[in-house]
């Protein structure tokens, strides 16, 4: 557990209680619903749920910024205009091609130099544009330490270790990878 409250745990379930303990869509993917609980009364349980994916397939890794959101990053006045005073706009066409994608068997995984202080809104995003189920990497950082020098680094030294982090976790599976040079 980071002081910035993001963790990062396996759980280990048998065939038979992801079986009994998930759906599948309507797209045919194996869903699971969780509740996650702390020992801290104050802290109310968060629900949320998990897509099982198969070994092998095919997953997009895509970026987000200038790739499927209109964000300017070459013009810092216009990024933070993007981020922070206007409505999240998606690049045209891309939530199509996306969901065709989708249609067709491929998972989705999105990568991004933004903090996690903008999952909500991201999120939010990505579902009202009409963007595929995805998993979501984004950058840590912390006000109040060393780590806020993470917001200020370069998506070329981020997301790379995003990116492998994802190829770890899925060896077997065809990976697409779309996005800038960044």
């Amino acid at each position: 557990n980071k002081r910035n409250g993001h963790f990062r745990d396996w759980v280990w379930m048998t065939k038979e209680l992801v079986e009994r303990n998930s759906t599948v869509d309507e797209n045919g993917r194996r869903i699971i619903r969780f509740q996650i609980e702390t020992d801290q009364p104050d802290i109310k349980p968060v629900e949320s749920f998990a897509y099982l994916l198969p070994k092998s397939g095919t997953s997009v890794i895509s970026d987000i910024d200038d790739t499927i959101k209109v964000s300017n990053v070459g013009d810092r006045k216009e990024l933070l205009a993007n981020t922070f005073l206007r409505e999240f706009q998606g690049i045209d066409g891309m939530a199509e091609l996306y969901e065709q994608w989708y249609q067709q068997g491929s998972d989705f995984h999105y990568v991004s130099s933004s903090p996690w202080y903008l999952y909500t809104e991201l999120t939010s995003f990505l579902e009202r544009a009409g963007f595929p189920d995805f998993s979501l990497s984004l950058k840590s950082f912390r006000f109040r330490d060393e780590s806020l020098l993470e917001l200020f680094k370069d998506g070329e030294a981020t997301k790379p270790g995003q990116i492998r982090q994802i190829l770890e976790k899925f060896p077997q599976r065809q990976v697409v990878l779309i996005g800038d040079s960044g």
